[in-house]
């Protein structure tokens, strides 16, 4: 009581949403998140979606893989100004870029199709489907595709430019989409593969100490507690 009387001030009793959840809600998003705003927030978000306390336990940084993918949508356009949408997913723990689908339009049914055969892959490899996906702008899965079994949330806006997707989206802009121009779909298509392969297998990166993805995950072998969550 006295560490939630401490992160609490008497402004935040009454009907604020940390009043409204189960006791272990609130505890979790008091160990869980530093931020004051941000735990508000969350526990906005958690009284409307409904998420349980699993769900929560997932918030802060991946400490696995397939703990926690990201996933978000682009913009860019061809040549001849027609445009094209990109959809991006990244695990958090090693920030490997899982998929980069393109095309002219990516409704829901393809957005699915998509995660589908990215659990069915990480599945073949001996790991296993995220049990969370942050989600920006992809705001139709909110509560995550349900073929997928994903458990999907929104993080906050404000500390959004933070996410390890952030910093794949920027250079997804900047290293590959605005050096190039595209004459066609098949073009973007087949750069997105070469690209993405580089980007996990050659090039380093400093959020994980100056290796690449490849290498961060081959460096955290299967454990038991990493299969647990299949």
């Amino acid at each position: 009581m006295a560490f939630f009387a401490q992160h609490c001030s008497d402004r935040q009793f009454g009907q604020q949403p940390a009043a409204q959840m189960p006791w272990f809600h609130v505890v979790t998003l008091l160990t869980k998140l530093n931020d004051p705003v941000e735990r508000e927030w969350y526990a906005a978000k958690t009284i409307h979606q409904g998420w349980s306390r699993s769900t929560l336990e997932l918030l802060g940084t991946a400490t696995n893989i397939n703990q926690i993918w990201s996933m978000d949508f682009m913009h860019d356009q061809l040549a001849d100004g027609r445009g094209i949408r990109l959809f991006n997913v990244v695990d958090d723990y090693n920030r490997e870029g899982l998929r980069i689908e393109v095309d002219f339009s990516l409704p829901a049914e393809r957005v699915t199709r998509a995660l589908d055969q990215i659990i069915e892959w990480r599945a073949s490899q001996g790991t296993c489907a995220a049990t969370m996906a942050r989600n920006t702008s992809a705001r139709r899965y909110w509560n995550g595709p349900p073929s997928t079994g994903l458990r999907s949330s929104i993080p906050n806006p404000e500390t959004h430019g933070k996410t390890p997707l952030s910093s794949v989206n920027r250079t997804v802009r900047y290293d590959w989409l605005a050096q190039n121009l595209f004459g066609s779909l098949e073009e973007v298509q087949l750069g997105a593969t070469s690209w993405l392969w580089a980007y996990n297998n050659e090039r380093p990166n400093m959020a994980i100490g100056g290796i690449t993805p490849k290498q961060k995950l081959a460096s955290r072998p299967l454990t038991d507690s990493t299969a647990a969550y299949c």
